[in-house]
């Protein structure tokens, strides 16, 4: 009875937590939908990945009712920033990574990853 309540109590905590960054996460979640959506996104997506010797993984995109799915989904694109940050310079109808600003203050300093 007591593991339960105790999920529970540990869910609000979490999702309360990530609620302070609720606009990064739904800025992440744009992003990853635009790009993993259509072919030509992906294809240059990838061809950035690859000028920059990544390895080769793939974006997760989130469950937003699962506060673990957003968890990976936030530390995969955290490693794939710098390839967003070129996409950006090249499609210039994407318009939903956040800005430096926003992942250095709210989400590097440890609002969500301490």
């Amino acid at each position: 009875m007591l593991c339960p309540l105790l999920c529970t109590y540990l869910e609000l905590l979490v999702h309360d937590g990530l609620s302070k960054i609720k606009d990064v996460i739904d800025n992440v979640r744009e992003s990853v939908k635009y790009i993993t959506t259509s072919t030509m996104p992906l294809t240059m997506f990838s061809d950035i990945v690859k000028q920059l010797q990544l390895p080769n993984k793939r974006l997760i995109l989130d469950c937003c009712t699962r506060w673990n799915a957003t968890y990976a989904m936030l530390l995969c694109v955290l490693k794939f920033k710098d390839v967003f940050l070129r996409y950006a310079q090249r499609d210039t109808s994407y318009k939903y990574f956040p800005s430096d600003e926003d992942w250095y203050q709210r989400v590097i300093d440890g609002e969500i990853f301490e």
